[in-house]
């Protein structure tokens, strides 16, 4: 960028930060009432995650060659991780030890 850019993006920039400065300071103040939240006996988590990925091959290679002697891959060669992770709890009784009542 030029500097006669930088300059209109800088201008911009505090134009921006003073007409929404106001509004930030004068935000209310968020509260949260611990008393109000119940703390479940379970747990549940957990995540998936897929990873594809692509692989370009060198068919002039001696490894190509020791590897896929015996077909043609291609130009390139897909591959597809997958990962599926769960986890949970209960909880019975507290964290003082107290026995569940039934």
């Amino acid at each position: 960028m030029t500097r006669l850019r930088w300059s209109i993006v800088a201008v911009a920039g505090v134009a921006l930060a003073l007409a929404l400065g106001p509004r930030v300071l004068h935000a209310e103040e968020y509260t949260i009432d611990v008393s109000e939240t119940e703390k479940k006996p379970y747990s549940l988590g957990g995540y998936v995650e897929l990873r594809p990925a692509l692989f370009w091959l060198d068919q002039d290679a001696a490894m190509y060659k020791l590897r896929f002697y015996d077909r043609n891959e291609g130009q390139t060669l897909p591959e597809y991780n997958a990962t599926l992770q769960l986890d949970g709890s209960i909880e019975k009784g507290g964290a003082t030890g107290e026995k569940a009542q039934a």
